[in-house]
């Protein structure tokens, strides 16, 4: 007849498979950090963005990505990429030969490009000014018709010029505030991403989450259109040691770093190692960019 353990060797046993699960994770830390960084990039506090809640229990920054969406819309992270259609799901190993529009998608892992201050984010800019342009074009042809001084046109007047300083207000955002790192491509292969984005302290090569949205055309003899979506990175927050957290918490006063035209007030140097894992090097404070 067999036994059950008592409660000794329960324990021992506990604590050995804690044991065991602590040494795996040290050995996969040490080894991403292991050799040259495959990239090392400095960011700003536009990129690495404290929690809303900040305190000593939340020692992290979170990696604050963007994407230019399929509705050139650079502010929402939901939509597809422009670039992630579905011939770059299919590089990725998603089917589509059978696929219907209520087929569900498994998500799936892929390595991610992140552009950090480049073509993307200009891109991001002039959307801004031309949306600032196209109100201000509005408002110029609406004070032109001198003879409809009518309360109709007073109201839309009013409410034009209300759009034109929210746009404006944006386009301030996105020049000196609004992250400047965008996810610009996505593969299975590092060799050959690195190959095609040579540049390792503008272009990081990370590990992230990706899946597929799909909607149905008006015409319905047309089949579904299928895209990807990034859901997000794999490793999104990166601790910060108890002496880059006193530094950083000495620069929140009654002002939080938010959705604002305040220039960042540190920068960060961050590692990715063997695994495309982050981690933090150094931490400056900045006087002004």
């Amino acid at each position: 007849m067999r036994h059950l353990p008592g409660s000794r060797a329960l324990f021992i046993l506990a604590l050995s498979l804690v044991l065991l699960v602590n040494a795996f994770i040290l050995i996969g830390v040490w080894y991403n950090r292991s050799g040259e960084a495959e990239s090392a990039v400095v960011l700003t506090e536009r990129e690495m963005r404290m929690p809303y809640s900040w305190s000593t229990d939340q020692t992290f920054l979170r990696i604050n990505w963007r994407i230019v969406s399929l509705k050139s819309n650079s502010y929402d992270s939901y939509n597809s990429p422009a670039w992630f259609d579905q011939e770059k799901l299919e590089s990725l190993g998603f089917e589509f030969s059978e696929a219907e529009y209520n087929t569900h998608f498994i998500e799936t892992k892929a390595i991610l490009v992140l552009e950090y201050d480049g073509d993307a984010y200009q891109q991001a800019v002039k959307i801004a000014q031309s949306r600032v342009e196209s109100v201000e074009k509005k408002l110029t042809q609406l004070l032109g018709y001198e003879e409809l001084q009518t309360e109709l046109q007073a109201e839309l007047q009013e409410d034009l010029q209300a759009e034109l300083k929210d746009e404006q207000e944006n386009l301030k955002y996105e020049q000196l505030s609004a992250s400047r790192l965008f996810v610009v491509d996505a593969g299975l292969d590092e060799e050959k991403l690195r190959a095609l984005y040579p540049d390792n302290q503008r272009y990081i090569l990370t590990y992230g989450i990706v899946d597929v949205s799909s909607y149905m055309p008006y015409d319905k003899n047309e089949k579904p259109i299928f895209s990807g979506r990034i859901d997000r990175l794999s490793v999104e927050r990166l601790h910060i040691e108890s002496e880059m957290y006193s530094k950083i918490n000495k620069l929140i006063s009654n002002t939080r770093y938010s959705r604002n035209t305040m220039p960042p007030r540190f920068s960060l140097e961050v590692h990715f190692g063997q695994r495309l894992e982050p981690w933090i090097e150094q931490l400056s404070i900045l006087d002004s960019e």
